[in-house]
């Protein structure tokens, strides 16, 4: 008989992730500039406790080269590499 539960914890552990993919697309009207597809890795991690609430979210846990915009054949401007926040509040 395996237990439910290995570590009885009061409170609420949610775990949490995605995928996301985008396919490249021309930077200017002339097809001369592409920007590469978009590959990102996402995950989170949170434990609530009552009114207080800790969470670890990463973002991009892959490190791809990702851009957010282009806005012609010479000028992209890349978006985040690997990041990882920690974050604690409360609600009252």
């Amino acid at each position: 008989d395996i237990p439910r539960t290995l570590v009885p914890l009061p409170g609420k552990l949610t775990l949490g992730g995605g995928v996301r993919y985008a396919s490249g697309y021309w930077a200017n009207s002339e097809n001369t500039g592409r920007v590469p597809d978009l590959f990102s890795l996402d995950a989170m991690l949170a434990y609530t406790q009552g009114k207080f609430r800790a969470s670890l979210n990463g973002y991009n846990l892959t490190n791809s080269l990702n851009y957010a915009s282009a806005f012609n054949a010479t000028r992209a401007v890349p978006a985040s590499g690997r990041t990882v926040l920690f974050n604690v509040g409360m609600t009252f």
